[in-house]
């Protein structure tokens, strides 16, 4: 195919016609540079506008394709011929329009995968792959998006680039034991405040004051000052200790440098999924020494202490397991099998056993066979207080 020969055509065609580039390429819907570069052989039309032109010219198509008027004498051998011109041209341009989606495509699946990874990274390790840490704390910015891995939400916020946000404000802070109240390895958590599904528990925060502002003051008071815990837990800089594998509960403490007290605070922020297909998002606030227990984060985490004196230990036929012969202050002996002791007992010594009801709608007996056979142990403190101080809660 010839393109200067059919570009000339075109041009003789325009001319006879009385049309100019521009004019022409007004009847086409194209620019006058596309009508120049046909003119000079540089390029085809697409194939969709041959027969438009053709109409506007006053030629056939086997004309424009050979490039010159076509006698009938010659009109079959022309015919064949630009049949074959044409089934070459359709050919192009279903290779270019194959390779053009081709790209597409590949361009498109790219972007899924990147996106796909990056969120996956967000989540996996708390920041997106393909992006920079920014100069506010917690931020990395994204292509797209930015990313917060705020201390006071359990997954990484998403924020698209352009939105306003960012996490609590922090200050610092020194912790400062207070002789006020006494808070040992026994306390428990008590329930606080509860809002919506959420509830908040705080363990011995009595005992605690904090430094902030060049004054020391009370822990609760600093809670009380604010419009909820909440609010006062996200002012505090905590950092991020642990990930439990129960749905994503974490826990932080304190920095724990020498710029802050070793003896600090623990911040406890459930994300646990639960048998009914809800999700457990309770708060637990307290000592540098409150632990992860068993009976957190569930719907239903009460607990009971009964005391019992250690007379005996003997092993179980069970790795793990054994037979303990415990007994009640003015009351009965009984020799029960537990399992995974939390702590190692001695004979003779008197302990706080913390359990839970499993499952917690039973109604037991307070005999201490039946305790131990629905229950699970939370906890085991070794215990100085004697006779009726001895705590026997009653079974709830």
């Amino acid at each position: 195919m010839n393109q200067n020969k059919i570009g000339i055509f075109i041009a003789k065609c325009r001319k006879d016609k009385g049309l100019t580039q521009t004019q022409l390429a007004e009847k086409l819907g194209v620019t006058d540079r596309s009508i120049s570069n046909w003119e000079n052989g540089k390029c085809m039309p697409d194939l969709s506008l041959f027969k438009p032109l053709c109409e506007e010219l006053g030629i056939s198509i086997n004309e424009f394709l050979s490039g010159e008027k076509i006698g009938k004498e010659n009109l079959k051998a022309k015919s064949d011929e630009s049949t074959e011109k044409l089934v070459d041209i359709s050919s192009k341009e279903i290779k270019r329009v194959k390779i053009k989606l081709f790209l597409v495509s590949s361009i498109f699946i790219v972007i899924i995968l990147f996106f796909i990874i990056d969120f996956a990274c967000i989540f996996l390790l708390d920041r997106p792959m393909f992006a920079i840490k920014g100069n506010v704390p917690y931020k990395y910015s994204g292509l797209l998006y930015d990313t917060y891995s705020c201390p006071e939400y359990s997954v990484p916020q998403v924020k698209m680039k352009g939105t306003k946000f960012s996490c609590a404000i922090d200050f610092k802070y020194k912790i400062v034991t207070s002789e006020e109240e006494v808070c040992d390895n026994a306390s428990r958590t008590k329930l606080y405040y509860e809002e919506n599904d959420r509830r908040v528990y705080t363990r011995c925060l009595n005992s605690i004051s904090i430094k902030y502002e060049d004054k020391t003051i009370s822990l609760m008071d600093f809670i009380k000052n604010n419009d909820s815990l909440e609010e006062a837990i996200d002012k505090l800089t905590l950092t991020h200790v642990n990930t439990m594998w129960d749905g994503g509960t974490k826990i932080y403490k304190d920095g724990g440098t020498t710029e802050y007290s070793s003896s600090g605070l623990t911040l406890i922020r459930c994300n646990k999924m639960l048998e009914d297909g809800t999700v457990n998002k309770d708060i637990y606030f307290g000592t540098s020494d409150m632990e992860f227990k068993d009976n957190y984060c569930t719907n239903d985490n009460r607990t009971f202490i009964h005391t019992y004196t250690v007379e005996n230990i003997k092993h179980g036929e069970v790795e793990d397991s054994y037979y303990l012969t415990l007994s009640v202050f003015q009351g009965e002996t009984d020799t029960v099998l537990v399992y995974d002791l939390l702590e190692e007992l001695e004979v003779g010594k008197t302990y706080e056993f913390e359990l839970m009801k499993i499952p917690v709608f039973l109604d037991i007996e307070p005999r201490i066979s039946d305790i131990f056979e629905n229950t699970k142990i939370v906890s085991v403190t070794e215990t100085e207080r004697k006779g009726l101080e001895q705590v026997q809660e009653p079974v709830y």
